[in-house]
This record gives structure tokens, C-alpha cells and sequence, in this order.
């Protein structure tokens, strides 16, 4: 009986630590660890970027939890579309999120995140912020690398819209023991990033330097085409079977741009098609099809088993 209440009061005292244990924390890595970045730029697309380096270096990315494991953190950046000359309607076709280091609890390799774009009207506070579009994402395991996420969906942004806010959403990784770092580096900004973790005591978007980090600059980029003509081609293409061992069937109504992209956003095949073709890729896991053609658009998301 004793021992019984002994392990009961030793359980009451760990499950106590760790819920007053959340704070701010950078990563494990060894400080100074510099990746450079090769941007996948895209000749349909521009992109805007509060960062004057896409490199990814150690020591930068803070995240609110406990003991390396992430509690809900939501990431922000603000765009005046003014200062990027976009005065008419642009369309949202990637989103860029630096990774310091990505661990995912369990085995499968992978945790969830969200990006999310808004239009702002006002002070930047959360109430003031309307939302355009969301998209859920994987983020896979690893070090100093760089999400270029193609939207599955592209997010118009309507003309009229003066400030455009970018947040990636983590959510509370502690159940599944999931652990994130964002990344960036220290070599300089034209706007601040805002973190909101009510763990953590922000309950408004606050900017890193305001939490003491004001040289932890992250990497977060926005990628789009001023048209009035952007079309999502999804209902005129057919991609089968999906998922599949590794080998699609893909059909379209003409000659497009297919570019073949990984999870990271690293584009593994690009080329001409025309009509009926078919695709195969060779490792399991989740890839994206990018079609272009002008100003037509379209991402299909697949499934290698």
C-alpha cells in the first residue's frame, strides 16, 4: 500500500511539472549550422519575403512548450501588397516555412500543420484578421530544411486587400510527442515575426523581439501571380489510380508544364505533357502533380503506397 501511494503522489508530481514546465526553447543543435537554401523558383510566380537570406541556420527558431515538445504555436508574418507593387488580384500558389527541426512522435515520420492566409483590416489583432484560405500540410522529419509547400488549392487574394498576413499554425504536439523548430537566420528583415502561444502567456500575436529574440529572423515566403485569369484546372484533369504502387495514370486536355514534387517542396521531375501520360514514382509517401499552362493552375495531391 505504501508503494502504491508513493507512485501515486510521484505521478501526481510529474504530471504537475509538466503542466507548468511550458516556456520558449530553441533546439539541440549545435549552434552555427548554416543550410543554403536554392529557391525552386517558378517563371509563373513571384514571390514576396520579408527575409534578406533564405538560408537556414541553427540557433534561431523559438517554439513555446515543454522539454522539446511543442504546445500550440501559431507563426505570423504581415505584408503591405503595396510594398511588392500588387495593387490588383493575386493568387496564392505556394507557401515557403523555414524548418530548423522537425521530430515527429511515433513512427510515422510525419506531423501535422496548417498555413493559413488573411486579409488584415486594422491593428494586427486577431479579431481584425478575416480569413481567404487554409491548407493542412505534413511536415516531415529533419534538419535545416525549407517546406516549398504547392498549394493544392490556390488562395485568390481580392483586389482591394491591403495587408495580407501569413500564420503557420502548429498545433499542441504533446499528446503524440511531437517536436518542431522553426527556421530561419540572424542576417536581417524588412518586418517582424509575431508568435501567438497561450501557453506560453500571448494571447495576442507578439513579435519575437518583444519576448527578448529580436535576431531570430525565420524564413516564411509567400509565392503568387497578379492575373484576374488564375483558374484551378482540378475538375479537368484525371489522376488514377490515387493512391497507388507508384505508377498514375494522369489525363489533361492539352500541352501543360508538369512539374513532380516531394512533401518538402523539392521538385524530383519536371517536363513537357500533352494529353494522356502517365507518371511513376518510385519511394511511398505523398507527392504533389503541379500542372501549368499560363495562367492555368492546377496541384493534385498523391499517394505512392
Amino acid at each position: 500500500m505504501k508503494f502504491k501511494s508513493l507512485s501515486l503522489i510521484l505521478g501526481i508530481l510529474v504530471i504537475s511539472f509538466s503542466a507548468f514546465a511550458q516556456g520558449f526553447s530553441t533546439s539541440s543543435l549545435p549552434l552555427g549550422q548554416t543550410q543554403k537554401i536554392e529557391l525552386n523558383k517558378s517563371k509563373d510566380a513571384t514571390m514576396i519575403t520579408q527575409s534578406t537570406s533564405q538560408d537556414i541556420v541553427s540557433g534561431i527558431g523559438i517554439m513555446c512548450g515543454a522539454v522539446g515538445i511543442h504546445s500550440e504555436n501559431s507563426l505570423y508574418r504581415v505584408f503591405t501588397l503595396s510594398e511588392f507593387d500588387i495593387t490588383e488580384q493575386w493568387t496564392v500558389t505556394q507557401l515557403d516555412m523555414g524548418v530548423e527541426t522537425a521530430l515527429a512522435g511515433g513512427t510515422s515520420g510525419v506531423q501535422p500543420a496548417f498555413f493559413k492566409l488573411y486579409s488584415l483590416d486594422g491593428d494586427f489583432t486577431v479579431d481584425n484578421l478575416t480569413l481567404l484560405g487554409e491548407e493542412e500540410i505534413e511536415i516531415v522529419d529533419g534538419e535545416l530544411y525549407l517546406i516549398e509547400h504547392p498549394l493544392v488549392t490556390p488562395i485568390v487574394i481580392p483586389v482591394g486587400t491591403t495587408t495580407l498576413v501569413y500564420e503557420f499554425l502548429l498545433p499542441d504536439g504533446d499528446a503524440d510527442g511531437h517536436s518542431f523548430f522553426p527556421g530561419g537566420n540572424a542576417a536581417g528583415e524588412t518586418g517582424d515575426v509575431y508568435i501567438l502561444a497561450e501557453d506560453c502567456d500571448l494571447t495576442t500575436p507578439s513579435t519575437y523581439a518583444s519576448i527578448g529574440y529580436a535576431a531570430n529572423h525565420l524564413v516564411m515566403n509567400i509565392w503568387g501571380q497578379v492575373s484576374t485569369t488564375v483558374e484551378n484546372l482540378n475538375n479537368n484533369i484525371s489522376v488514377y489510380p490515387n493512391p497507388s504502387n507508384g505508377l498514375f495514370n494522369l489525363t489533361v486536355n492539352g500541352t501543360y508544364s508538369l512539374d513532380v514534387i516531394d512533401i518538402t517542396g523539392k521538385v524530383i521531375e519536371s517536363r513537357i505533357i500533352n494529353n494522356n501520360t502517365t507518371v511513376e514514382i518510385n519511394n511511398a509517401g505523398m507527392y504533389f502533380l503541379k500542372l501549368t499552362n499560363g495562367t492555368q493552375v492546377s496541384v493534385e495531391r498523391v499517394i505512392v503506397k
